[in-house]
């Protein structure tokens, strides 16, 4: 009867192990595995689209990034790149400002199993809308409304990013006046780089008439008077904006603060002061910093 016992064990250990065997088979045929989609780009494009894939059962068949824009009815397809770490890219190129976009990730091992993501693409897709330029990193920077005449005023524009910008049609306005000036098509600012605007429709600068200023306004600027200048992206949002005095009496005679400049101190990056030295093209000279006064 032991004897008996023990060839039933080892029959039953036996099942078991073929059993498990057989478990150990099917994981090996797992569908791949998507994760950590990501997008990078700026303004309008081109646009990399990233993920991890990982399959168990080595190279994939293949990595497809598919996208659409807008009500377009076909996806375009792109295979996608494997690089380190078993991270995977494809390239949506350059779109047009306002479009949207959706995308999706198909993922086919060497046993045919697929994966998408998201999981039920292409009825539900990743999207993204195509803002066109982020103009967050341009800046009003300098206002010299105290210069001895209008010729030497100007305003200084900074861009603060670390990569150039294209600020065609960006516009201004002062006070209730609309529209005093708009910079002209194909200008971009590199990045760090300051645009100077002359004050009633001079570009001529006074102290170096080989280096004359980028563009103007139709307008003027006194360092005795309330103020109210916007810049606006060419769609019509505020970029940034400079006030001295109320928004309900602009225009009127106020404290004298010239021959100081308004500026930002830190440079490009404080808030609002009045300094002794107008700088231009340069970081702003912090000499004499005070607050602005608005009466």
């Amino acid at each position: 009867m032991r004897n008996f016992m023990i060839s039933a064990m080892a029959i039953a250990l036996l099942g078991t192990t073929l059993v498990f065997t057989a478990c150990d088979d099917e994981d090996i045929k797992n569908a791949p595995l998507i994760q950590n989609t990501t997008i990078s780009g700026s303004q309008v494009g081109p646009f990399t689209v990233s993920a991890t894939i990982i399959d168990d059962n080595g190279d994939l068949k293949s990595a497809e990034l598919f996208y659409k824009k807008n009500d377009v009815a076909t996806f375009t397809t792109v295979n996608m790149t494997k690089g380190e770490n078993n991270v995977y890219a494809g390239v949506i190129p350059a779109q047009d400002q306002g479009d949207i976009i959706y995308y999706y990730i198909k993922a086919v091992n060497s046993v045919d199993l697929i994966t998408y993501d998201p999981a039920n693409a292409p009825t539900t897709t990743y999207q993204f809308d195509v803002t066109g330029v982020d103009y967050s990193s341009i800046v009003l920077n300098e206002i010299w409304a105290g210069g001895p005449t209008d010729e030497h005023k100007f305003i200084e524009l900074l861009n603060t990013s670390t990569e150039a910008i294209n600020i065609s049609g960006i516009y201004f306005e002062r006070n209730a006046e609309g529209n005093v000036g708009t910079i002209p098509d194909g200008t971009t600012l590199a990045a760090g780089a300051y645009y100077i605007l002359g004050t009633k429709n001079n570009t001529e600068n006074p102290n170096d008439p080989s280096a004359p200023y980028d563009s103007s306004i139709s307008k003027g600027f006194s360092a005795k008077k309330s103020i109210l200048f916007k810049m606006f992206s060419p769609s019509g949002n505020v970029i940034d904006m400079f006030l001295r005095g109320s928004e309900d009496n602009l225009d009127a005679t106020i404290s004298d603060l010239a021959p100081g400049s308004y500026c930002r101190i830190p440079n490009g990056t404080g808030g609002w002061k009045v300094v002794t030295n107008a700088t231009l093209r340069a970081v702003n000279d912090e000499t004499g910093a005070a607050d602005i006064p608005n009466e």
